[in-house]
């Protein structure tokens, strides 16, 4: 998404079908060796992929094995690796949108003045993406979406076409792909939405901490404290820390859900009626709460950006003591971003930590009320 958050917006999700197993061995050898890999270090890839059999058994019946030309073996470390590199060319070629992959999650992003130019860029990509699909044995999927963020335009005819079909929507063949329009999509286990309030993303969190406080009720009793914390931190705060940058400054009342499941688990972890207050339960575990923790990811980035030390990044000093350039907001929905909220709290937490090194700021989060913790988000001019 650009800067202003005016523009339009739109992202293509590409899937594709199988895409583990429909690796040709013989165009992955050659394009590791392209990249560099040859010799002994080639020979063992070959041996690693190639000479594999499989069967197929259908009740008593056991078929004759047949050798693999295709796919790599998933659930290993070389696994993703290897679909990376033959999918390389493929994400380093002239792709108009911004591309992001991990394995063969592949997404696009697309920026610009007008609706038309993005879709206009939009359809050359997925031609392309075709092409390179039909060169290299693979299948794109009828999960493949797209997504138009902010302002509402109506569904557009999209389609993957095949590259006889001509390219027009009249002319497409049995083997073009239509391309549907969500309103959301979850990507690497965040759910996004054409809004950008992270809404969905946070009910679906809830859900998954409700499931989890059911688990930690079931353990509670067995057991001890330093155990039971070691269990929040693998089901509970691995949940609340993934994407925590996004979508920690988000609106209170989208946010509110999440706090109150968070609660309920301190609550079910001390044995704790529905009603008590959690701020000193939260203190006697050593927990944050989920505000606090998006304070701490915030100055986290900063300190591992910047060398754990404040001086480097200092870029401007105001009339008012500010250290850090806070942008300024072109509508509300810029100010729940990282880009907006994370200079500001780093100003407010100048003012309140001094210095302002991470022991610090982990021994303030500690003991602050939620109230300054509001205040160190929201206030971009906190005393």
């Amino acid at each position: 998404m650009n800067d202003s958050y005016d523009a339009p917006s739109v992202a293509l999700f590409v899937d594709m079908t199988k895409a583990f197993d429909t690796v040709h061995h013989k165009k992955l050898l050659e394009k590791l060796e392209g990249a560099g890999v040859r010799g002994t270090q080639l020979m063992w890839m070959e041996s690693f992929l190639t000479s594999r059999t499989q069967r197929v058994r259908l009740g008593r019946t056991l078929s004759d094995p047949l050798s693999c030309e295709f796919g790599v073996p998933q659930g290993s470390v070389l696994g993703p690796f290897l679909f990376l590199v033959y999918i390389n060319d493929l994400l380093l070629s002239d792709l108009s949108g911004a591309v992001t992959a991990y394995a063969d999650d592949v997404a696009l992003l697309y920026t610009g003045s007008s609706q038309d130019e993005l879709y206009a860029r939009l359809q050359s990509d997925l031609f392309t993406i075709r092409s390179w699909l039909d060169d290299n044995g693979m299948v794109m999927s009828a999960k493949t979406v797209y997504m138009e963020f902010g302002r509402e335009s109506g569904d557009r005819d999209l389609a993957c076409h095949s590259v006889g079909c001509g390219g027009g929507i009249g002319a497409c063949d049995a083997s073009c792909l239509p391309i549907s329009r969500v309103s959301s999509f979850k990507y690497l286990g965040l759910t996004l939405d054409s809004a950008v309030n992270w809404k969905q993303h946070l009910d679906v969190l809830r859900t998954g901490l409700r499931f989890a406080n059911r688990q930690i009720y079931a353990l509670r009793s067995c057991c001890s404290p330093k155990l039971m914390r070691m269990f929040y931190r693998a089901l509970i705060e691995s949940r609340l820390r993934y994407g925590l940058a996004l979508w920690g400054g988000c609106y209170s009342s989208h946010l509110k859900p999440v706090v109150v499941a968070q609660k309920s688990i301190i609550r079910t972890m001390s044995f704790a009626g529905r009603r008590d207050h959690t701020r000193p339960l939260f203190h006697e575990w050593t927990i944050l709460p989920v505000r606090h923790l998006y304070v701490y990811k915030v100055t986290d980035i900063f300190f591992k950006r910047s060398g754990g030390t404040c001086d480097c990044l200092i870029s401007v000093t105001t009339r008012r003591g500010e250290n850090f350039y806070v942008p300024a907001p072109t509508n509300e929905r810029f100010k729940k971003t990282l880009n907006f909220c994370a200079p500001m709290i780093l100003n407010n937490l100048k003012r309140v930590v001094d210095p302002l090194v991470r022991s610090r700021v982990v021994e303030w989060l500690q003991a602050a009320p939620i109230e300054a913790i509001e205040e160190v988000i929201t206030s971009r001019y906190s005393a």
